[in-house]
Parts: C-alpha cells; structure tokens; sequence
C-alpha cells in the first residue's frame, strides 16, 4: 500500500480491508477551497459499505472542509456490486419520495458494454429519466466505467398483470339491509310476539472550479 494512503486510513481510523493495493492519485481542489475531490486508485471496485465508511470517516475527519467527494479509479473494469450500488442509490432517492421504492431489488442487465435497467410503464421510466444523470455520476466516482441506460419493457407489466387476474378470487356479494329495514322488521317482531306490560317502577337519574494536485498534509 501507498505510503500516503496507509497515513490517511491511519488518520481517519479505517481499516484495510479491500484497500491493500489502494493508492491517493491527487486530490482536486474547487470552489475556492469549498469541495475536497479525494481520486484514489484500486484493483478493485469496493463493497458498498466499505465506500459508504471511507467517505464518511474522511468527512468526519476534514469537517472544515464544505463538501468532500470521493472518486475511485478501479485499474480493471469490473462489474462486481453494481446491483448493490444500484439499490443504494434508489433507496436515497426514496428517503425524498416513496415512488422509487418499487425499484428496490430490480436487477442490471450487462448488455454490449452497457449497464441495462429495465422500466416496466411509461411512468417509471419518467421517474428514472431525471435520476439518470445523478446515477451515472456517481457509477463513475464507484469506479464503474459503463454507463446505465432504461430499458422500456411493457409486456412485463402484462405479464404482471395477467398474473394478478388469474389469482383474482370473485366472492359472492352480500345482501346489504338498511337500518331503515332493519328497524322495520324489528319493530314488527315485537308487535306480532310480544305484548308489552305496564311499567309501574321509577326509573333513577344518572349523570403532529479548479484543479490543484496538492500534496496531501496528514498527521499520524
């Protein structure tokens, strides 16, 4: 491992798993100091959580800092976690609004080079249409080097569709009584079984940019 980068995991508390080979390439400076890019380059692309971690310890340790990015250059195109990664980013995007939830699970087709993610209507096609952008910026910074593209599928609607009809149970309709009916045949109950008695007893009473390779300056 760099000797840089072994300084910097040191520094922010993290352990090596998944980054022996790991090495700091340049950090990018923009905005006037504002945005941190830290580039590291790895034999491979890293588990989501261990992505999820090293960004936030590195946030964590350079607070001063406004905003801080983390782009891994992977030295092998690889397509290991891409599911994961996927579902990460759709369950962020269902913390702001529920609809995106019925991505969750949906698996990525690799198809002539490319990252294939199938919508079943029109209207999940629009929902992902606006993401489409934001997710292939972050598939770069995870160190994918293909972009996802939506696949329009609507026959898997039908099918779906088909499916549910043919699981459909008809029940019989029940008969529904008014009260008014109710209360009829009730009151007619009485009269032809019942002959009321005098009551003679008293009833009681109840009461909520720009680029600069800086060297990185790190304690141990």
């Amino acid at each position: 491992m760099q000797d840089k980068m072994k300084r910097l995991l040191d520094q922010i508390g993290m352990n090596t798993d998944y980054l022996e080979k790991a090495s700091i390439k340049k950090i990018v400076v923009y905005d006037n100091n504002k945005l941190w890019n830290f580039i590291i380059e790895n034999d491979k692309i890293l588990p989501v959580y261990i992505y999820t971690e090293l960004i936030n310890k590195i946030k964590i340790n350079f607070s001063t800092i406004e905003d801080i990015k983390l782009s891994v250059i992977v030295r092998e195109d690889n397509d290991e976690y891409i599911n994961d990664y996927i579902d990460n980013l759709i369950n962020i995007f269902s913390n702001d609004s529920y609809k995106y939830r019925v991505f969750i699970g949906r698996n990525v087709n690799v198809i002539d080079n490319k990252y294939v993610f199938e919508v079943y209507n029109k209207a999940e096609n629009s929902y992902l249409i606006e993401k489409l952008n934001y997710i292939n910026n972050c598939l770069k910074d995870y160190g994918f080097n293909k972009n996802l593209e939506l696949s329009l599928v609507e026959e898997k609607e039908n099918e779906l569709l088909k499916e549910i009809e043919s699981e459909k149970v008809v029940e019989d309709p029940k008969v529904v009584i008014s009260k008014k009916e109710t209360a009829s045949e009730v009151k007619t109950e009485e009269k032809k079984y019942f002959r009321p008695k005098k009551d003679t007893s008293v009833t009681p009473i109840k009461d909520l940019m720009y680029e600069v390779d800086l060297p990185i300056r790190l304690s141990v």
